[in-house]
């Protein structure tokens, strides 16, 4: 009888897993199903599942019928401990154990480097293809320079500030004119600056061009009015609806200025106002409701 005969090879316990083929199935010791997370030994004569504690308590023995196989089942050994533990990695509990082998790198190995992380940088227009802010202003400036508007710079936006009775016109010519040619309305919005009056804002792109630019306008308190841009862009009709039930401004000649999202009064003012004013009032903060 040969050496190998003579001391079988230990047989080696697997902890079961959802992938595990023999998930489910009967051990033969105890006639219980192998579940998830339970050690599991697999004959080496036979290939019969049974749980580790069944071989173990059956004198390391399969329980397959007819089988009779015996091997010991191996121990894991521990792994040493790093310096400055306080014991051996087999005398701490396993969720140390499992936190120190994360931290500790394998052995003959260093742990990789992490990239350093660049900060976010605005992406230049140029590599957007869009069209430098200065050529922007140059055009506007040659052909709507007759309205005197006032240029300034936010973001990556360059803005230009007109007068409320010029905006239809102004518009016109930037959707008409060659050089220009912003043929869409990105959006359209509302600015409270309380005691300074109010603002619409109007942010425009030309899909020919790769061009952008912002206009605004500046109204006051007691008259927040200034006409609909409904007939350049058509567009428009539903940021002006929206812009005037939230601000309170008055889009003159819109084809039709109801609210989107709130109601009227029997008098025809929103209900239960201009949500977006900072004059809005604010609700108390209510306390918050047991349910039984």
């Amino acid at each position: 009888m040969s050496a190998d005969e003579a001391t079988p090879r230990p047989v080696r316990a697997i902890t079961t897993s959802e992938r595990s083929p023999w998930l489910g199935k009967e051990c033969p010791h105890c006639q219980k199903p192998l579940a998830v997370s339970e050690p599991v030994v697999v004959c080496s004569k036979c290939r019969t599942p049974q749980h580790a504690v069944c071989w173990t308590a059956n004198d390391n023995t399969c329980g397959a019928e007819g089988c009779g196989f015996s091997a010991p089942v191996r121990e894991r050994r521990p792994r040493p401990a790093a310096d400055g533990d306080a014991g051996s990695t087999a005398e701490r509990p396993a969720a140390r154990r499992t936190a120190a082998a994360r931290q500790r790198p394998a052995a003959g190995r260093r742990p990789a480097a992490r990239a350093a992380r660049t900060p976010l940088a605005l992406v230049p227009r140029e590599a957007l293809g869009l069209r430098m802010r200065a050529e922007v202003r140059a055009r506007l400036e040659r052909v709507l320079g007759g309205f005197q508007p006032e240029f300034s710079d936010a973001a990556d936006e360059l803005i230009a500030t007109f007068q409320p009775d010029q905006i239809v016109e102004v518009c016109q010519r930037a959707r008409d004119h060659a050089v220009l040619r912003f043929d869409y309305l990105r959006c359209l919005s509302g600015v409270d600056w309380q005691d300074e009056g109010r603002e619409v804002v109007y942010h425009l792109f030309s899909t020919e061009l790769s061009q952008k630019c912002t206009f605004k306008v500046r109204i006051p308190n007691d008259n927040p009015t200034v006409p609909t841009v409904t007939s350049v862009w058509q567009g428009a009709n539903w940021h002006e609806r929206e812009t005037a039930e939230m601000f309170g401004i008055t889009f003159a000649g819109h084809p039709y200025p109801e609210p989107l999202l709130l109601q009227r009064d029997g008098q025809g003012r929103i209900i239960p106002g201009h949500p977006l004013l900072k004059s809005f009032p604010l609700r108390p903060v209510e306390p918050p409701v047991e349910l039984p």
